[in-house]
């Protein structure tokens, strides 16, 4: 008989480092994917008259697929990255969308958490580090913190060259004329 095994518990208050503190973006990240709605899975094929022994060919994408799936999304993977970790082709996660529209939709939501974590990163650093808050506030608010100066010029510019050197480039324009068949314009 097989040995169940227990799942690991770890007490994060023995512990010296500081993995408190990444132990609870853990969890606010994991909470963060339950807020979600819910993905339904494929269920196997059920017995059935026809099908007594309720045979057929199983999911591609089962509970434990649809999990790496949405682990992977996550963490803001692309689709195929995505596939990989879960260890199915990209076209059986598009038949899988084709099917079930509602994932396509908990995909997008799930593949913007790494952005909400990074603003609560950014948000949780103002009062430790005022620098990545002034940095933030320059990004966001750009009228009123940008420290960047832009100057925009309009009009013609044009460029007085001595006598000397209007009949060198007349000189050398002459043969250049003939060669290319137009004129460039004066010199002015």
């Amino acid at each position: 008989m097989a040995e169940s095994k227990k799942p690991v518990v770890i007490d994060a208050t023995k512990l010296k480092r500081k993995v408190p503190k990444k132990l609870a973006l853990l969890e606010a990240h994991r909470e963060m994917i339950e807020a979600l709605p819910p993905s339904t899975p494929k269920e196997p094929p059920k017995p059935t008259e026809s099908n007594p022994k309720g045979a057929g060919r199983p999911p591609a994408i089962d509970k434990i697929t649809l999990g790496k799936l949405e682990t992977a999304f996550s963490y803001g993977c692309t689709d195929r990255e995505a596939c990989v970790y879960a260890g199915i082709n990209p076209s059986t996660l598009y038949d899988y969308q084709r099917d079930y529209p509602e994932f396509t939709e908990r995909k997008a939501l799930l593949q913007e958490l790494p952005q909400v974590s990074a603003r609560q990163g950014v948000v949780a650093s103002f009062g430790t580090r005022p620098d990545i808050g002034l940095r933030y506030l320059e990004a966001k608010l750009p009228k009123e913190f940008n420290t960047k100066v832009n100057h925009h010029l309009t009009g013609e510019v044009t460029i007085n060259y001595g006598e000397e050197t209007r009949k060198r480039a007349e000189k050398y324009a002459q043969p250049n004329i003939a060669k290319r068949g137009h004129d460039a314009g004066p010199v002015v």
